[in-house]
């Protein structure tokens, strides 16, 4: 829908795509481009979208880095929103919010299965330290979960490997700085290229496009990082300075639209498409043999 509004706005050509793609087909091969294991769903998005597109297009352009350059995602408000958080008195975080968010559901679908999540997410983290906190922001799997997955062996092999030791490390070099800027350095040193660049790259390159990334030219992302956080995160405003700067330019509808982030139909796919081979891939007896994870 968004699309329709700016092709209609600027007069340009807009051509829908329905994509109807075969994951169970899909999904090894991006394994395969991926050769690192990246855990995100919009790998595959990426490798339909480039690949439809590589019929008439042969460059691409995104709006990545646009988060990660003017503070967009949502655990950078919600850092903000921790700090108001623990001003509340720890009788009721602990004894009235902290029971009535365990009692929502954190998974399945519709909108309060997605509240519930985040809500149990951000309250795993809310009372940590700055630098503790983000990184839980980060992630749905604390350590201890992650320990109960691991076969014995595994689990004392990785007793003292810290997963975070270089995101640690980058923290520490931004001490002293405002937490917005030091939350934009650590996702432009880490999030940014460990993840969603390196998978665009090369699922993009798999089918022949090239994606180009106008939000991180260099001279942009340097003159960004000179701005105050208040330009970035502006109350519950995120990307605050982008859209001011954008309005005479872009429909309102767009500008002000609700984050949506760029995954795909994982649900469906793991009860449909994916079922049996999900079945099959972590099914006790290929568990036990990979000799990783406790069935």
């Amino acid at each position: 829908a968004y699309a329709r509004v700016a092709a209609e706005h600027y007069g340009a050509r807009n051509h829908e795509i329905f994509l109807q793609p075969d994951v169970s087909d899909l999904l090894p091969r991006v394994v395969w481009h991926l050769d690192d294991p990246v855990a995100d769903p919009a790998a595959i998005s990426t490798l339909l979208i480039c690949r439809a597109a590589r019929e008439s297009l042969t460059v691409l352009l995104s709006g990545m880095g646009g988060d990660e350059v003017f503070a967009g995602y949502p655990r950078h408000l919600a850092h903000r929103v921790a700090e108001i958080y623990n001003h509340v008195p720890r009788w009721i975080r602990r004894g009235l919010v902290a029971p009535m968010v365990r009692s929502l559901p954190g998974s399945g679908p519709g909108r309060l299965a997605t509240f519930g999540r985040n809500a149990q997410k951000f309250l795993r983290s809310a009372e940590s330290s700055f630098e503790e906190r983000y990184l839980g922001f980060g992630t749905y799997f604390g350590v201890s979960g992650k320990e109960r997955l691991y076969r014995p062996e595994v689990r004392e092999s990785l007793a003292r490997h810290d997963a975070f030791s270089i995101h640690r490390e980058h923290l520490a070099g931004g001490e002293g700085l405002d937490p917005i800027d030091r939350m934009l350095s650590l996702d432009l040193a880490t999030f940014l290229p460990c993840l969603n660049l390196a998978y665009t790259d090369r699922l993009s390159m798999a089918v022949g496009a090239e994606v180009r990334v106008p939000f991180l030219d260099h001279e942009l992302v340097e003159y960004a990082a000179t701005l105050p956080p208040s330009f970035k995160l502006r109350g519950r405003t995120r990307k605050y300075v982008l859209k001011k700067a954008m309005e005479p330019r872009i429909p309102q509808s767009i500008i002000w639209r609700r984050k949506a982030g760029f995954g795909a139909p994982i649900r469906s796919w793991l009860a449909k498409d994916l079922a049996q081979g999900i079945s099959e891939w972590i099914s006790p007896p290929v568990l036990e043999a990979r000799g990783l994870f406790r069935p």
